[in-house]
């Protein structure tokens, strides 16, 4: 529970007893646990996502990040019953509008290049393919830092014998 928060504030209206425990529970579930309320600020979250893409003009961003808390979302509107497959049609164009420019070309490309184009454009195809992004530029950056140490161009036999001075 975050510090000086409404639901710290509700529990601490509860003296400390068990008996008041399944009491502060209950409270917290009816004040905070609202299930028309979360969906609510989960899809206005999803919103917000959107809303920080079209301000920064699609332009590239930490897409491990986004795909962090693009996941976070959805499991969360998962949990709430709205699963991929009944809000999916819904779901689906709010997360491409998050995505940067670039991001979402590869999926279109992607999408475009498989048999079932019209399948293909699913949620979870749709995170599928970002999940596979995401891990691709995570092993592109280890390719990139080698070992810890940076790569060093190491001249050629040619260049090596006409540089040594006479």
């Amino acid at each position: 529970m975050e510090p000086k928060s409404k639901a710290e504030r509700l529990v601490l209206s509860f003296p400390a007893t068990a008996e008041n425990y399944p009491k502060a529970i209950d409270q917290l579930k009816e004040r905070f646990g609202r299930e028309d309320l979360l969906v609510q600020i989960y899809v206005r979250e999803l919103l917000n996502l959107v809303m920080k893409n079209a301000v920064s003009g699609r332009t590239k961003t930490d897409l491990s990040a986004l795909y962090d808390e693009l996941e976070g979302k959805l499991r969360s509107l998962e949990s709430l019953g709205r699963t991929q497959e009944k809000y999916g049609d819904f779901l689906t164009p709010l997360v491409e509008s998050c995505l940067p420019e670039e991001i979402l070309m590869a999926w279109e490309r992607k999408r475009n290049t498989e048999t079932d184009a019209k399948g293909s454009r699913t949620l979870e195809h749709l995170m599928t393919f970002l999940r596979l992004e995401v891990q691709g530029e995570e092993m592109v950056q280890l390719a990139k830092s080698g070992f810890g140490t940076p790569i060093q161009k190491k001249d050629s036999p040619t260049e090596s014998v006409l540089s040594r001075p006479n």
